[in-house]
């Protein structure tokens, strides 16, 4: 048994199911005077989808149906146990107990308030709907497909009205403030929330990092505990944080968490609906998402269509697979029961927990606890290939699902659907009809199957298989994309993982993007990539994806392995190996065509909003194109890098300055005068560990980066910014000031120097802080162009080494993305390739990195902490980038009096990071 957490009362799941349904037989029997209750838990186990579907008809029929269900809730509240060590109670003692909080942490991005909000958009069938004609109509279409309810269909009207007369297709929830219980999982609308502006507190199991990586840039604020908020074990404490996340505001709470096995699904429910029973009060909206297996209610009219579908002969391969199966699964699907009619669509494969878990914790708590004052937000979804159904019994049933007039959704057209009945629910619906709670149904079919859904699985499964090694599906995919790709002006959402029958889909496109993809007759397709004047993939190692690159680092086959993938041509050319690491599962990979049938962009829409996308410029460039939260503002801050493509030699070279403009040289540019706050100096604090006061590496930090990384990106310095790199950064104290009582501080920056390298030109500015003509201190900073190489004698940059300095040893825990976005607003250095993944995958890091200044400023306040002393002069040379939190080891060693020598180092294999040296006061 597990040392603490919500355990069932009993050890089978299915028997906690069956005395639940007793007491409940027992204490309604009006209710259920028709009800054949099981005679025992071994028959209820061997029939649970039966007898449970009955009981559930039984008790929404009834008069007494919300009774039911607050008797069934408060039974499992009483009677499920809490396990702490050694010691059993009831979940119930165990949430009167007091307890404190948890420790948040906050994300946010200031530079996104003025972002619009969440997009209000749809994917479906290979197709992108984010226009008001273009969703009323995609809308109809489903309608008209039996794909959903006609109450979901009047829901994502009307919320596409509003957000398009509101905001222009946009939903704002600036203000509003959200709590999701499984926020991380698949179907969650955590990202839509988050971009829509809400203050988002979640629960996670997962790693902080996964979350904010995922969530990208976005306006609203995400809220987390650091050590993780654990449903099953930290239920009273996770009331208790919500409780403080609301303070004097109430909060829109999503009962989302699920995870399968031992029981887990009961137990999650009984966990959330604790959580809800406490904080109540505190609560504006419920919101929860019903799975399509389970036991719904239909209209006579869908019923009827059903039953006569049901009574149709069967053919001949129907009615061999169904001999050689579970006959009793193939009975009707619909019941009636006081001229109401109901379809059953439990599935026993996902386990009587499952289908148990999906009444009592969601139907139940909408039915119990919606009222007047607190909405309900309780929608049908429909079968969707998340994570959870990935089995090949399923991916062969999904394969032939259409044959029983059922859709299978994929994860993103899920989420999106369904997240947007909960908008409708949350802003536009102005009544709390307990009625319609549950008839909102995108259902894609499942409700309207005529036959038990367990029978149709299972024959789909069948027939899948043997479909999947007698047919031949390949050709027909291929022509079924160019041919709606080839009508003109179309965008067509490619389903395929395979980068080999993406490239068969291009070769079949005209146009100069699909000839740089894939080639032509006369035109090679691009395989060498030159940034600036220097090749990154010389011609006798092309098409090489990035990951072979690495290869030759496994032991043993690893050289072989290398050389064998270098020389072989199956990972596709360079433009697919540039964008298919980027290519996740739930991305969508979208081509668009013009009028003339010709490719023009091919792009990634990512889950987390931090695109990727080649596409053809005005100018007739190849251009790449890294989407991320701030440029969706206005679509002007987006990252972008332009390539001049040569069919002949199939040859990919940056279009920009390869030559740094000598002319700037010692031309000083004075920056604007930046106030200093007391808020700057605790932040600083915060972040870097040391005090502001005394710092030689805070003045430059204290928010005059963002001009100067404007001056840096100016036509007339001639610098290509998305090939610029710090190189080193030298710091040098002049005089010394009270900070607490300075308001002001003025700065200039001065160009001094540029080197000719073999990797480019090293390029140097000289930045100083001054107060009132009074110079604090100056820092030389030294970026690396890369690319901006010429034919001669280039001054070769060393290589540094490890030195074995034989010195002192110290830790130093880099800042984690939460911090770097606060060290960001601090500095002003909004570099995306330090708070965006995506902008750092494309330049070849796994994450985005840290900021050379901050590690520095952390660096020195560490030092400081160490030797009780200020330092004078403070340099370092970055070799390798740092990751967020991260522990690195940082040697130092004194060579003189007062002259230290010091290297950052990766704790193992001792690669150096930074080499510098400094002096202390």
């Amino acid at each position: 048994m597990a040392t603490r957490g919500i355990q069932l009362p009993i050890p089978s799941a299915s028997k906690v199911v069956y005395q639940i349904i007793q007491k409940s037989y027992t204490n309604f029997p009006n209710a259920f005077s028709e009800y054949q209750a099981p005679q025992d838990a071994k028959l209820f186990a061997k029939k649970y989808v039966e007898y449970l579907s009955q009981f559930e008809i039984h008790r929404a029929t009834s008069e007494e149906r919300q009774q039911i269900a607050q008797f069934i809730l408060d039974d499992m509240y009483n009677n499920f146990l809490f396990v702490e060590g050694e010691n059993t109670t009831s979940f119930a003692e165990y949430m009167k107990k007091s307890c404190e909080p948890l420790p948040l942490s906050v994300v946010r991005y200031p530079w996104m308030q003025n972002h619009k909000g969440y997009e209000l958009a749809f994917s479906y069938d290979g197709k992108i709907y984010n226009k008001e004609d273009e969703v009323l109509s995609f809308v109809d279409k489903l309608q008209q497909e039996n794909t959903l309810s006609s109450e979901a269909a009047f829901a994502l009207k009307t919320i596409a009205e509003y957000a398009y007369k509101n905001n222009n297709g946009y939903i704002n929830l600036q203000g509003k403030k959200f709590v999701l219980l499984g926020g991380t999982a698949e179907l969650s609308p955590i990202y839509a929330l988050l971009q829509a502006g809400a203050s988002v507190l979640t629960t996670h199991t997962k790693k902080v990092e996964h979350i904010v990586e995922q969530a990208g840039e976005f306006c609203g604020e995400l809220h987390y505990a650091s050590s993780g908020m654990d449903l099953l074990t930290q239920t009273n404490e996770i009331s208790e944080t919500i409780r403080k996340f609301a303070e004097n505001d109430k909060v829109h709470l999503g009962i989302l968490a699920y995870r399968g096995g031992k029981g887990q699904e009961l137990r999650l429910s009984v966990a959330q609906e604790g959580i809800l029973r406490k904080i109540h009060e505190c609560l504006a909206s419920i919101s929860c998402y019903i799975s399509p297996s389970v036991i719904a209610e239909i209209s006579e009219e869908e019923a009827q269509k059903a039953l006569n579908t049901y009574n149709q002969p069967l053919g001949v391969a129907s009615k061999t697979l169904r001999k050689t199966t579970k006959q009793r699964w193939y009975g009707s699907s619909i019941a009636e029961k006081d001229a109401r009619y109901w379809t059953n669509t439990i599935c026993s494969f996902q386990g009587c927990s499952y289908a148990a878990a999906n009444l009592f914790g969601k139907y139940y708590v909408a039915e119990a606890y919606g009222n007047e004052k607190l909405k309900v937000s309780a929608n049908v979804g429909g079968i969707t290939a998340t994570s959870s159904m990935d089995t090949p019994m399923l991916r062969a049933a999904f394969r032939e699902a259409k044959r029983f007039g059922i859709d299978v959704f994929e994860a993103d057209e899920t989420r999106e659907l369904m997240q947007a009945l909960m908008f409708y629910d949350l802003l536009c619906k102005k009544d709390n009809n307990f009625s319609d709670i549950f008839t909102k149904q995108i259902h894609g079919g499942a409700l309207s199957v005529p036959w038990m859904l367990n029978g149709c699985v299972e024959e789909a499964a069948i027939r899948g298989n043997i479909k999947r090694f007698v047919s031949l599906n390949e050709q027909k995919f291929i022509n079924f994309h160019v041919k709606r790709l080839n009508k003109g002006s179309n965008k067509q959402v490619i389903m395929t993982r395979s980068a080999f029958i993406f490239e068969k889909i291009v070769r079949r496109l005209s146009g100069t993007l699909a000839l740089a993809f894939v080639g032509g007759k006369s035109a090679k397709p691009a395989t060498h990539l030159f940034l600036g004047n220097a090749a990154m993939i010389p011609k006798k190692m092309a098409r090489l994806m990035p990951i072979i690159a690495k290869s030759h680092r496994f032991p043993l086959i690893g050289k072989p392995l290398y050389n064998w993938n270098r020389q072989k041509k199956i990972y596709g050319n360079l433009l697919t190996n540039m964008l298919w690491p980027h290519y996740k599962k739930h991305d969508r990979l979208v081509t668009t065509t013009n009028e003339e049938g010709s490719l023009v962009s091919v792009r990634i829409y990512k889950r987390n909003r931090q695109d990727i996308e080649f596409s053809i410029s005005t100018e007739g460039f190849i251009e790449q194109t890294i989407y991320f939260g701030r440029s969706l503002v206005d679509g002007n801050n987006c990252l972008k890098m332009k390539y001049n493509y040569d069919p002949k030699l199939g040859q990919l070279k940056t279009v920009g300055s390869t030559s740094i403009e000598t002319a700037i040289i010692n031309q000083s540019v004075v920056l604007g005068n930046l106030e200093l706050t007391k808020e700057k100096l605790t932040k600083f604090k915060e972040l870097c560990g040391g005090e502001a006061q005394g710092s030689i590496t805070f003045p430059v930090n204290s928010g005059f980066l963002e001009e100067c990384l404007q001056l840096l990106q100016t036509p007339e310095w001639g610098i290509d910014f998305t090939r610029v790199t710090v190189f080193s950064v030298c710091f040098d104290k002049k005089s010394s000031v009270d900070l607490a009582t300075t308001k002001l501080l003025g700065a200039k920056v001065m160009p001094t120097e540029i080197v000719q390298t073999d990797k480019g030109q090293i390029f140097t500015s000289q930045i100083s802080i001054s107060k009132e003509d009074k110079c604090l201190n100056q820092a030389s900073i030294s970026l690396l162009v890369r690319g901006n190489t010429v034919k001669g004698n280039n001054e070769k940059i060393p290589r540094l080494e490890y030195k074995d300095l034989q010195g002192e040893k110290l830790d130093v825990l880099t800042m984690n993305d939460a911090k770097l976005v606060d060290f960001a607003a601090l500095n002003g250095d909004y570099n995306p390739l330090h708070q965006i993944d995506g902008v750092a995958q494309v330049v070849g890091f796994k994450r985005r990195i840290n900021p050379g200044l901050g590690l520095l400023s952390q660096i020195e306040s560490l030092l400081r902490n160490h030797l009780q002393k200020n330092l004078e002069k403070f340099s370092g040379t970055i070799v390798r980038p740092a990751f967020p939190n991260q522990t690195y080891t940082l040697e130092l060693k004194e060579q003189s009096d007062r002259h230290y020598l010091y290297q950052l180092l990766q704790p193992k294999s001792n690669k150096v990071l930074i080499d510098g040296e400094f002096v202390i006061d």
